[in-house]
């Protein structure tokens, strides 16, 4: 069965409520830098703060993982017709939220796989991680909370990222993912985004299949 290893595992959630979500935020630009995180969305801040302990010294695979991506800035460009903002349609169009981050740490990898979508994205960028020939991988993902876009399923109630680093090896690794690839029959047991980040926070061992791909454990050590 093959297996990949975690060896870094930092998340960052926003909270819901308004008051502790604006004190979260002030407090990550200040860790971060106002002038550097001035543009961010608060998926690009999520994801910069996410990945600033990870390392791309030996240059591993950048996975990055979302089903919605950004939602409010595009939600505010919106609602700005029939007087469309030039100002918040320069935002709707801003460079995604690991753009972001990238741009903000100045640093260039030479695999990128960025893959949105719905049913099965988890699976299919842990696939991608297993497929890798490189030594490491850094998967990265997450949400932007909207608003009115909820309730057309076109974004998250939540604002979320997770920064991971993946390896073949299992000295000092924190969890072990297995992939039976012979074991994906049955009824699936789906993994979303935010599905996939509450299993990471609960921090307990957690399993799911897809049809003609296997069954993916996930282990804490």
């Amino acid at each position: 069965m093959p297996e990949l290893f975690v060896h870094a595992c930092r998340l960052v959630r926003i909270p819901e409520q308004e008051e502790p979500a604006e004190r979260f935020v002030a407090e990550l630009r200040e860790q971060l830098g106002p002038r550097l995180t001035r543009r961010m969305s608060l998926l690009g801040l999520s994801l910069t703060a996410a990945l600033r302990d990870h390392s791309f010294a030996d240059d591993p695979t950048l996975v990055y993982t979302t089903t919605f991506t950004e939602a409010q800035a595009l939600e505010k460009y919106i609602d700005s017709f029939p007087h469309a903002s030039p100002l918040l349609f320069q935002m709707s169009i801003h460079p995604g939220g690991i753009e972001q981050a990238m741009i903000a740490r100045q640093q260039a990898v030479t695999e990128f796989f960025p893959l949105a979508g719905d049913r099965g994205i988890i699976t299919q960028s842990l696939r991608t991680a297993f497929l890798s020939t490189r030594s490491r991988t850094i998967w990265t993902g997450g949400e932007e909370c909207g608003d009115w876009l909820v309730e057309a399923n076109c974004a998250s109630d939540q604002t979320f990222a997770w920064a991971l680093a993946l390896s073949d090896q299992s000295e000092g690794a924190e969890a072990r993912i297995g992939w039976e690839i012979e074991a994906g029959g049955g009824n699936p047991l789906t993994m979303d985004t935010c599905q996939f980040f509450a299993a990471l926070e609960a921090r307990k061992s957690f399993a799911w299949n897809e049809p003609e791909v296997g069954q993916f454990h996930w282990t804490w050590l």
